[in-house]
């Protein structure tokens, strides 16, 4: 908390202990006293922290550190019925009035009002108050709401302990009387508003009000947009569902003992059903949990009880959910439920269809919201075309430099419109674009003039002959007395089939061993090449045959290995990774390396004569008759 402190001042903040639970804070200023006290209540595990301000040769105590300070909400306020008194009253009821927030005085800020409270911890907190208002009959209820609420209890309404710990809660339970919860989370306070009056407040008043009315215009252009709106709701969708893996990871915090108690009882959160005039929080939280099931899987754990078992998110290497992987399966699962029928968004194509235009122009306008221009990837994909090549291809290149810069001038301008700035009129555009390009070509002519070198032919020919040529890497033997293993995997077309082949070759680069097997299941690309390195190693392993260096052509799989002991990951790639660790105990000294693909033909030949195959093949002490010819070039080092 110290560190965490001294972040929020001026100074460095010391604390240190003096004996049990009590600790004295040392502050540099003044100032960072009054930002401390300010900024009440500070919290340690959702406990609360007690702060006291000490006299000279006081005595501190436990029992002096009884006070702190809340921002109080009171709720349900009649209209117009905020004022600075009531706001004074409010404190005195609750414990010792310190200030009220100006901005909630005003109707527009909000529906209730925000009152700095000094509270007595050994009390129970105030859950509301009757009240009579002028010009009103009868009497009215006010409802207090409290702003960064720590553990509280929902029996006795005393700050620092749940209701479960609570003394006379469980003094009455022990006797048989079933307890009411008088207290509850309904007396946590509501998240500060963003309305309008806030944007009114920080755009109006500094003479701009194009940014605030951009906002409301991008509004409405939105909501009557069902494609952009579509977007918007998937991105709330993976939002919510970050709210559904919270509870699902942490299922013994506050909110999700309240929903079980009130939703699913006897069940579990999984299968629980919306039920019969569900709250918005619970709708809301099904709705994050449908799309949360897309991505869950079980992880099945090392012992023989499923309560090992857990649910994690398989699309990310932690296991864990974030919004941004949320978001895209969101959008790849809408991109899959979407079709071109016209009764999908039946008020867009209502509103198009009524538009005062040509019929041509509609049905092109329709086509071009479903993708069904002539385009030339459209064309390869219906197999009428056999290049994308773009038809601009055939104008020449002053013309493509042309239509480029104009493309982008559009594109500039239309950013400007979106962004709050005046962008150009529209028969401006075309003089602009070539304007820019002439001076732009202008400028680089006459750099390339000045800086060009003239070199004569005799030059030139001695640089190319001194200019090394690159050859393409090629297979290394180990070092004397060691043996080295090559493995890959290959799939056919359809990506059903896959066969891996693994190769192990002495420092003369003659074959001890070869062998090919198929390989069954659904992998991604990286777990083709974890599964083909762990099935190679079990081999060796199995025909008790030393290996010293190990050469494979993912780079992804080789660092997932050499730094297995830096990374928690729990996917099925990392499981993989976790059982290659603990094979490769058996050759303490084996080394495991990345090479290109030039360098691994040998076992990439003979994985891709394997997919002829249906069955295991071993080859001891000679070399594998269809991939002979690589391996000679190989040992031609």
């Amino acid at each position: 908390m110290g560190e965490f402190w001294s972040n929020k001042c001026r100074f460095a903040v010391m604390v240190s202990e003096m004996h049990s639970d009590l600790f004295l804070l040392t502050l540099a200023c003044a100032g960072d006293q009054r930002r401390i006290l300010s900024g009440e209540p500070w919290h340690f595990f959702n406990q609360l922290i007690l702060l006291h301000l000490p006299s000279s040769l006081q005595n501190v105590t436990k029992d002096d550190l009884c006070h702190v300070q809340f921002w109080v909400q009171t709720h349900r306020l009649p209209f117009l019925s905020k004022s600075r008194a009531l706001a004074k009253k409010v404190g005195e009821w609750i414990g010792e009035f310190i200030d009220v927030h100006g901005d909630s005085l005003h109707e527009g800020w909000g529906s209730f009002m925000r009152t700095r409270v000094r509270i007595d911890v050994n009390q129970p907190l105030m859950r509301g108050e009757m009240i009579t208002l002028p010009h009103v009959k009868d009497e009215h209820w006010l409802e207090f709401r409290y702003e960064n609420l720590p553990v509280f209890c929902f029996h006795c309404g005393k700050l620092g302990h749940p209701f479960e710990k609570c003394i006379s809660f469980m003094e009455m339970v022990d006797v048989g009387a079933d307890p009411d919860l008088e207290y509850g989370p309904q007396m946590i306070g509501d998240k500060l508003p963003t309305s309008g009056y806030d944007r009114y407040r920080s755009d109006f008043s500094k003479a701009n009000a194009y940014s605030f009315l951009t906002r409301l215009t991008r509004k409405s252009i939105v909501s009557s947009i069902p494609a952009l709106q579509s977007h918007r709701n998937l991105s709330i969708g993976a939002l919510l569902a970050k709210q559904t893996w919270r509870i699902l990871d942490t299922f013994d915090s506050l909110l999700g003992k309240v929903l079980k108690a009130r939703y699913f009882k006897n069940g579990d959160f999984i299968s629980a059903q919306k039920g019969i005039l569900p709250s918005l929080t619970w709708q809301s939280i099904c709705d994050g949990r449908d799309l949360l099931l897309k991505g869950l899987k079980w992880k099945i754990g090392n012992g023989p009880f499923p309560r090992e078992d857990k649910l994690i998110w398989h699309l990310s290497d932690t296991g864990f959910y974030t919004v941004k992987f949320g978001y895209h399966l969101a959008v790849s699962l809408d991109s899959i439920d979407e079709h071109s029928s016209s009764s999908s968004h039946r008020k867009w194509w209502n509103r198009l269809w009524t538009l005062r235009l040509p019929k041509k122009v509609k049905i092109f306008a329709w086509r071009f919201v479903d993708d069904a221009l002539p385009t030339s990837v459209n064309l390869v994909h219906r197999k009428i075309s056999p290049s994308t090549a773009c038809t601009l291809s055939a104008h020449n290149d002053a013309e493509l430099e042309m239509i480029t810069c104009l493309m982008w001038s559009i594109w500039s301008e239309r950013n400007k419109e979106i962004h709050g700035t005046k962008p150009k009129p529209a028969d401006l555009i075309c003089t602009f674009a070539t304007s820019y390009l002439d001076q732009y070509q202008k400028v680089t002519s006459i750099k390339a003039a000045s800086a060009a070198i003239f070199v004569d032919n005799s030059t030139t020919s001695i640089q190319q002959q001194n200019t090394p040529v690159r050859s393409s890497p090629s297979w290394q033997p180990p070092m004397v007395g060691c043996n080295k293993l090559n493995c890959d995997v290959a799939c056919d077309n359809e990506g059903a089939i896959l066969r891996f082949g693994a190769l192990i070759r002495d420092h003369n680069g003659d074959v001890i061993a070869g062998f090919s097997m198929p390989l069954r299941g659904c992998y991604s690309p990286k777990e083709m090449e974890a599964a083909t390195l762990f099935h190679s190693v079990q081999w060796a392993i199995q025909h008790q045959i030393p290996i010293h260096f190990i050469e494979i052509d993912s780079l992804l799989v080789a660092n997932a290995i050499n730094n297995m002991s830096f990374t928690s990951f729990i996917t099925p790639f990392h499981g993989l990774v976790v059982d290659i660790c603990y094979l490769l105990s058996y050759f303490p000294r084996a080394k495991v390396s990345h090479i290109k693909g030039d360098a691994n033909k040998a076992a990439h030949a003979l994985a891709k004569f394997a997919l002829r195959l249906d069955e295991d093949i071993s080859w001891l002490g000679e070399i594998p008759s269809p991939i002979f010819y690589v391996v000679i070039r190989d040992a031609q080092f």
